[in-house]
Formats: structure tokens, C-alpha cells, sequence
């Protein structure tokens, strides 16, 4: 399956941009104010990663289930 990367789903390059940083926020975020574990946060900007990967950049679950194995196997 084929999937075409939108770059600027929300009609807006700073919105879109601002949006897809999210999951960095929210790891680092959550290390240096939240106190949390580094596994934890990590967790964290997964899930963060994955919703918005697949709510606002449209990409599918499957693919994006994909994306987030291979890129903890390697």
C-alpha cells in the first residue's frame, strides 16, 4: 500500500508545523517538568505521535503501526 505524505494537512505551515512537533514537546516535556521516567515519556510521545500521525496527517493505522515497530527494532 502506498501512502502520500500530506505536508501541510491543516491549510497552515505554521499550524501543521507546530502540530507535528507535539510529540517532542511532550517528551522532553515531560522529562524536565513532568519528572517522569524516560520510559514513561517515551511512551508518551509515541502515543502522542501516533494520534496525530494518524487524526491529522491521515496516515493509517497499520502504516503507522509499521512505522513505530520498525523504528523500535532499529
Amino acid at each position: 500500500m502506498v501512502w502520500h505524505h500530506v505536508y501541510d494537512p491543516l491549510s497552515s505551515p505554521l499550524i501543521s508545523t507546530l502540530v507535528a512537533m507535539l510529540p517532542m514537546v511532550v517528551l522532553l516535556g515531560l522529562l524536565a517538568a513532568g519528572g517522569w521516567s524516560a520510559h514513561a515519556a517515551a511512551v508518551a510521545g509515541l502515543a502522542t505521535a501516533l494520534g496525530i500521525a494518524t487524526l491529522v496527517f491521515g496516515m493509517p493505522d497499520d502504516t503507522a503501526a509499521a512505522a513505530a515497530l520498525h523504528g523500535g527494532v532499529f
